[in-house]
């Protein structure tokens, strides 16, 4: 008897193995002093492991195998009202380089290496994956982008090629359209890509931003073609956006952001541009990672970093500094900094002679990308430090800080559900991670809160 209640404590392979043999030898022997004891044994077995498994916050699940662990995703949504629910996806087949949630708001897109994966997100704590999107060579993806009526899917690639795919019947996706590179310097880095609100047009950017017309995804034709950077460095990404009604386009590119009036496709006319951190000369280089507007178009997020080396005669100095910035973007000619989220420092609002706009402490690393909710009241940032931010921007010139996401390697991508209740987060460690937020009703500011349930 003490010997079969040792064997329940020892380990669970050595449990089952000593349990039945017990069980077994009394059967033989056909001896109940034998069997009884096996049969309690079992039996304090399983109460032991279910407890173990309710105190894990992991029930047992249909068809799992005893003594199995349930999957990160089955697990309970966190039940301290104070922590953010989150769940995760599992690892994709490569570092996350994009992502993007359909307009349904029921599946997420995750792009890295040469694939991309579609995830059933309708219920974030059981995502399951519906469809993949692979490409047969050595390539990356480096951008993923829904159309608005969610019909197309495009993909950008570090070759600086775009494939367009019918995601109309998502368990079954296709290729249908695949826009060639252009011909030229294959150093350029990757492309990016982003769907007009009219699902008609593509903005392709890398060296050159292309607008394609898409409406014959199988036959895609360009519409026009935008400059971009006149001296190109090899390793700067870029990164393009339009405005909720189509008439405003964004393409970033080394040190500037242009904008574009694109009420006329064919004939677009450029309005202004801005300069995060001025001019580089030299050996300061700058870096536009990413660009966001609000819902109303009037404000312009940028994430940006920049290298700077300084030599004072005797010795080199090598910095690296990256920040969040806000545009006004109401007038479109005259784009206007609104604040700052710097890497560096304390907040300060003091204003120098170079520097006339409030500054507040963002990410310890490098930012890497940004995303409005679709109400326009809140900013979603992520950097290299393993953070992304959520930020209030009910005042503009006075971000503050609503929720902070930690994950375990940096973030390189995040979107926002058009619902504004499921914020995505993709990492180099090949996660992905789910984000509940409840809104308020009247929609006034957006806060994190767990899953009922």
């Amino acid at each position: 008897m003490t010997l079969c209640f040792m064997w329940v404590w020892t380990g669970r392979t050595l449990t089952l193995v000593g349990v039945a043999a017990t069980i077994g030898a009394g059967l033989a022997m056909r001896s109940w002093w034998v069997l009884l004891p096996g049969a309690a044994a079992l039996a304090a077995w399983l109460l032991i492991d279910l407890s173990r498994r309710e105190e894990a916050g992991q029930a047992l699940q249909p068809g799992m195998p005893v003594g199995a662990r349930a999957p990160a995703s089955r697990r309970q949504p966190p039940t301290d009202p104070a922590a953010p629910a989150r769940w995760q996806i599992p690892p994709h087949v490569d570092a996350v380089q994009a992502v993007a949630i359909h307009p349904s708001g029921r599946v997420v897109a995750v792009g890295g290496g040469n694939t991309v994966v579609l995830w059933q997100a309708a219920d974030p704590a059981h995502p399951t994956r519906i469809g993949v999107l692979a490409w047969g060579k050595s390539v990356t993806v480096v951008s993923v982008a829904f159309a608005v009526d969610g019909r197309l899917l495009a993909a950008g690639c570090d070759d600086r090629s775009v494939s367009v795919f019918d995601v109309t019947r998502l368990a079954a996706p296709g290729r249908v359209g695949v826009l060639p590179a252009p011909v030229g310097d294959r150093q350029v880095p990757a492309c990016a890509v982003a769907f007009a609100p009219d699902g008609r047009h593509l903005a392709v950017a890398d060296r050159a931003a292309v607008v394609w017309d898409v409406t014959a995804p199988a036959w895609p034709r360009p519409v026009v073609t935008l400059p971009l950077a006149r001296r190109w460095r090899r390793g700067v990404r870029c990164a393009t956006t339009f405005t909720a009604d189509g008439r405003l386009l964004a393409l970033a590119s080394r040190t500037t952001v242009v904008l574009w009036d694109m009420a006329d496709p064919i004939h677009p006319t450029r309005l202004g541009c801005l300069r995060p951190y001025g001019f580089s000369l030299g050996i300061n280089a700058v870096s536009v990672h990413a660009v966001a507007f609000s819902a109303d178009g009037a404000i312009l997020a940028t994430a940006s970093s920049q290298h700077i080396e300084s030599y004072d005669g005797f010795s080199m100095t090598v910095s690296d500094t990256s920040a969040v910035d806000l545009w006004d973007v109401a007038d479109p000619t005259r784009p206007r900094r609104l604040a700052r989220l710097d890497q560096r420092g304390a907040a300060s609002l003091r204003s120098s002679r170079h520097r006339r706009y409030p500054t507040f402490t963002g990410h310890a690393d490098a930012a890497q990308a940004v995303a409005f909710s679709p109400a326009g009241r809140a900013l979603l940032t992520a950097g290299a430090d393993g953070a992304a931010i959520l930020w209030d921007l009910t005042t503009p010139t006075r971000p503050s800080v609503t929720d902070l996401f930690p994950h375990d390697s940096p973030v390189d991508a995040v979107a926002f559900s058009p619902d504004g209740q499921l914020m995505a987060t993709g990492c180099r460690d090949r996660g992905t991670t789910l984000w509940y937020t409840r809104q308020h009703q009247q929609e006034t500011t957006d806060t994190v809160q767990p899953v009922d349930g």
